[in-house]
């Protein structure tokens, strides 16, 4: 399974030498939240990464979301984002750690690393408990902060709004990473034009002709502003951590 970090293309080179590191005592993104991340975990995800790597740092540096093949690393450290936990105790009305009580829920994820997947397939995220090595990089991508990326990847939500914007969301990776255009899907059903000022509805005669001008703009936009390269790692070297 692949799945996406994003971070800020500054890091590239001590990733691509040391791997994805834990951020352990250094301030997180979200280190002035109610619910800092936990400091030993690297979080994933199949559709968010995007957002990350581009609303998670100053804008005067490019965006970069890498891709990771999850069979390169130990099943056993694959762990629940503990935002889902939080959520999921919440709902079925288990006791609750405190939101700051960062040791109790980083000894919590441990014991919960049978969630990860429902974690990713609900919420989007889930982590890796530990440093995800160089081998089990396979791309990146260095996206630029254009209006257009600021715009198509601004999409971090919460659980409840995730489990009707899914499937959308997760067509964001195939479209940054292999320029694979997505179908129409529901929320595309009308398109808005501002001269003169209107909305064409998907069974409208003009739709479909509207929708292709969409796509190709979106495609070279994504020419122009997204660096692809293929990390291909000698098998030989690959190993668990």
């Amino acid at each position: 399974m692949k799945l996406y970090h994003g971070t800020s293309f500054v890091h590239l080179e001590n990733i691509l030498r040391d791997g994805l590191q834990p951020r352990n005592t250094l301030a997180g993104n979200w280190a002035t939240t109610l619910n800092p991340s936990i400091p030993t975990c690297v979080y994933l995800s199949d559709s968010l990464a995007p957002y990350f790597a581009l609303w998670c740092q100053p804008h005067d540096d490019h965006g970069l979301v890498i891709e990771i093949e999850t069979d390169r690393l130990d099943p056993q450290q694959m762990v629940p984002d503990e935002d889902f936990l939080r959520a999921l105790f919440t709902i079925t009305g288990e006791p609750i750690l405190p939101f700051d009580d960062i040791a109790g829920w980083q000894e919590n994820i441990l014991e919960e690393r049978h969630r990860w997947s429902e974690s990713l397939r609900l919420l989007g995220t889930c982590a890796y408990h530990g440093t995800i090595p160089p081998e089990a990089i396979t791309r990146y991508a260095i996206v630029e902060h254009t209006v257009e990326n600021l715009s198509r990847f601004d999409n971090c939500v919460n659980a409840k709004v995730y489990s009707i914007l899914a499937d959308q969301l997760r067509a964001n990776l195939p479209f940054l990473f292999d320029g694979i255009f997505p179908e129409p899907t529901p929320f595309d059903d009308t398109i808005m034009l501002a001269n003169p000022p209107r909305i064409i509805a998907m069974d409208h005669p003009e739709w479909p002709d509207l929708y292709e001008q969409k796509k190709k703009r979106q495609l070279k936009q994504r020419e122009t502003s997204v660096t692809i390269i293929d990390v291909c790692p000698d098998p030989a070297n690959i190993r668990v951590s």
